[in-house]
């Protein structure tokens, strides 16, 4: 719905409804910006937004891991099933 949205705020496309339902007609085609779309700008700043969060959440992971004391490694769980037998 995103799209739709983005491309009839260009003029590329007219939304609206038929007797079937929902309809969708090309509109002029001609050469746009994509920044001229509220909704395109809103969904680029959400997506920079949360990629900043999950930088963050990644650069406080790695702190973390650096500073968590070792663990003991595990030993192997045994293999089961029919290639563990032969």
């Amino acid at each position: 719905m995103r799209l739709l949205s983005v491309l009839a705020e260009l003029g590329l496309v007219e939304v609206g409804f038929a007797t079937g339902g929902p309809a969708c007609r090309l509109g002029t085609g001609e050469r746009t910006s994509l920044e001229r779309s509220a909704t395109y700008l809103e969904s680029r700043r959400a997506l920079a937004e949360a990629e900043a969060y999950l930088a963050s959440q990644g650069a406080a992971s790695a702190k973390h891991d650096q500073t968590a004391e070792p663990r003991e490694p595990r030993s192997p769980t045994p293999a089961s099933g029919p290639a563990a037998a032969a």
